[in-house]
């Protein structure tokens, strides 16, 4: 019985040679390398790859998320326009409308965990949700999160950001970054999961990169020699 690298046991697959050692972003092929990954290179120490620290992890996670975000636009720009408007019963009507969703959660939420203002967004902020807009206002939060990646440090993490009492927030809350970061990763697979069954529903195949698979893809995971 095998072991594949994402633990999965099959029958008949040769047993992962895979020593999941975190290796240097630089080695991170041409398509995938961005610069801001060499800002974020896991350090070696003598005595083999150092264990991500918490900003890192965040780092790696904003990063995936990034990367894989890009697949589903892909996919979506694909489809017929009729599908991408249909409501579908969702947590947000359409297809259209969940993704755009996701990008409000990331940029209310960076927005708030940010040291630094926002700088405004061309166009029309508040443009219904197609592909050419979902493509722009992309762009714009993916850049802004890099800017608070780049700037988080341990202390950043501990310090808190204010969702004050109205709506649905029944009282006054006071959230640590790290809090409000792991939301986001929860929210973002949450909702992510959703266009997955939508798009299979349609039998479109979903553009999922497992965390392992990415590992490997830029050079956080080395695989043994053969």
């Amino acid at each position: 019985m095998g072991v594949l690298c994402d633990g999965r046991a099959l029958a008949g697959e040769p047993r992962c040679k895979c020593r999941c050692a975190h290796a240097g972003w630089g080695e991170a092929p041409a398509a995938l390398a961005a610069p801001i990954r060499d800002m974020w290179a896991v350090p070696l120490g003598p005595g083999g790859p150092d264990m991500d620290s918490e900003v890192e992890t965040f780092r790696a996670w904003f990063t995936y998320l990034a990367d894989t975000r890009r697949g589903y636009l892909e996919t979506l720009a694909k489809l017929p326009p009729v599908e991408l408007t249909k409501d579908r019963g969702a947590s947000y009507p359409s297809l259209l409308d969940i993704f755009a969703h996701s990008q409000g959660a990331l940029y209310f939420w960076m927005k708030s965990c940010a040291t630094f203002p926002f700088p405004p967004q061309e166009g029309d902020p508040d443009a219904p949700p197609s592909i050419d807009v979902l493509k722009k206002d992309e762009a714009y939060i993916q850049t802004q999160i890099q800017r608070v990646m780049a700037g988080l440090t341990p202390a950043e993490l501990s310090r808190t950001i204010v969702r004050e009492k109205g709506g649905r927030q029944d009282h006054e809350c006071h959230i640590p970054v790290r809090e409000a970061l792991w939301h986001l990763v929860e929210e973002e697979l949450q909702h992510r999961g959703e266009l997955n069954a939508l798009l299979w529903q349609l039998n479109v195949d979903a553009p999922v990169v497992s965390w392992i698979k990415w590992d490997h893809t830029v050079g956080r995971i080395v695989d043994m020699p053969s």
